[in-house]
């Protein structure tokens, strides 16, 4: 088999440094090429690159296959017509090309990466199959974040803040998933990455523009924070997670252009803010101001999943039969919310009031964000349903990505409006800093 050739990569200035992607548990078999002659090694014994290997030229299409059914799961490489086994590969296309893993009934997408791949058999509690992870320099990697997190058309500013957040995030955080075998995951967790198919001119430009800058807190990488939109007032860390220390460049920020200083903790002052967003740098968001309508049924069905989850124990609500917010932070997030059952009435905390409507887990099904006030349905004195009244999208805590877009249209300089949002963080070069500046206390 074989696949069309295809322009060679724009290239991306490098950092010099590399960084390991999780992309995650692809399918059971991997069909894989590249634009370059390539190479795979057995068990990922890469030291002798040059040597000969398991060759193939440019676009001949290679058959992983992983089996599970030894103690010890193997892969087998299918390809030129012989058949090689081994516990894991890894893949290094010769010329700086692409590495594509095409789609397959398991896996419907088109994966095309940068660097070199590394390929392992893993057996979960529920599935199985081969695990991939993307090793790249760090810009590269960074090229393929960008576009993901914020859209294209944000201006040049807003876009360069995007890059040393991503960068001084992926710094910072380099190793979080160390005991897996990589350094970040290719999701919300940690940093969105879509490998070369998600690459702009706009996001290699960016990266381009600012190759060797990160956010630094004195002489440490900031523990930087960033969501897509705050709705008009950031929040301070340790209100959104628990056990978060309380860094100074994380504290409740306003977002509007006339800086609001009231206090938000009362559900008439949330609503008279919700009704006044004009000011406001992120309100071209389209989650600036929503609402969510739920029947109890689907509150009880959700609730039920997610309770056991969250507070990690036995939760049995029965039918729901009220909501209410039992406490709000200064900036008006919730911080305590009272879900009442014929069977149990349980609290939940924080921000994990977003995931009661993701089963309890980090996901884009949750609540948008924990600014709100709720609307119950009555009928009969029986709750029938619930609306809730929300701004904003995400933890709210740190950079607000829309918000930086409104500020550099307003003229802002990505030097000032990162001041904005994390008052103290400076831009530094890193090549004029030591490995050790890259402190970890206070991690959210």
């Amino acid at each position: 088999q074989t696949v069309n050739s295809c322009q060679p990569l724009p290239p991306v200035r490098k950092a010099g440094t590399e960084i390991r992607i999780g992309i995650g548990r692809v399918s059971s078999e991997i069909f894989l090429t590249s634009d370059e002659d390539f190479a795979l090694f057995a068990d990922g014994d890469s030291s002798d690159i040059g040597g000969k290997g398991n060759e193939f030229t440019r676009e001949t299409v290679v058959t992983l296959r992983a089996s599970f059914e030894t103690p010890e799961p193997r892969i087998t490489l299918s390809g030129n017509g012989q058949e090689t086994q081994a516990g894991a590969f890894l893949i290094r296309s010769r010329n700086a090309g692409r590495l594509r893993i095409l789609p397959s009934k398991e896996n419907g997408k088109n994966l095309v990466f940068r660097g070199s791949l590394q390929i392992r058999p893993e057996k979960g509690k529920t599935h199985q199959g081969l695990f991939v992870v993307n090793t790249l320099d760090l810009n590269e990697y960074l090229a393929g974040v960008l576009s993901r997190e914020i859209p294209p058309t944000f201006l040049p500013e807003a876009q360069k803040i995007m890059v040393l957040a991503a960068r001084t995030f992926a710094l910072r955080n380099r190793g979080r998933h160390g005991k897996e075998g990589f350094d970040l995951c290719a999701t919300v967790h940690c940093q969105v990455y879509g490998g070369v198919e998600s690459e702009t001119d706009i996001s290699r430009g960016s990266v381009d523009q600012c190759p060797s800058e990160a956010l630094f807190f004195g002489n440490a990488l900031a523990n930087i924070k960033y969501h897509s939109t705050c709705g008009g007032i950031t929040e301070e860390a340790s209100r959104v997670w628990s056990g978060a220390s309380s860094l100074p460049y994380l504290r409740s920020v306003s977002d509007q252009s006339v800086p609001f200083q009231g206090d938000l903790s009362t559900v008439e002052a949330i609503k008279a803010f919700l009704a006044n967003g004009d000011p406001a740098f992120c309100k071209e968001s389209s989650r600036f101001r929503w609402t969510e309508t739920y029947t109890v049924e689907q509150l009880t069905s959700a609730f039920s999943l997610s309770l056991p989850v969250l507070l990690k124990s036995e939760a049995n609500l029965g039918t729901l039969q009220s909501l209410k917010v039992l406490t709000r932070s200064p900036g008006g997030r919730v911080q305590a919310l009272e879900i009442k059952g014929t069977a149990g009435t349980y609290v939940v905390e924080k921000d994990a009031v977003r995931w009661l409507l993701s089963g309890g887990r980090l996901g884009t099904g949750g609540l948008r964000s924990t600014l709100f006030y709720i609307e119950e349905h009555m009928e009969s004195d029986c709750l029938k349903g619930v609306t809730f009244h929300g701004a904003g999208w995400g933890h709210g805590v740190g950079v607000c990505q829309f918000g930086t877009n409104g500020m550099a249209k307003a003229g802002f300089s990505h030097k000032d409006i990162i001041s904005h949002y994390c008052p103290g963080v400076e831009v530094k070069e890193l090549q004029v800093l030591t490995s050790s500046s890259s402190e970890r206390g206070g991690s959210p």
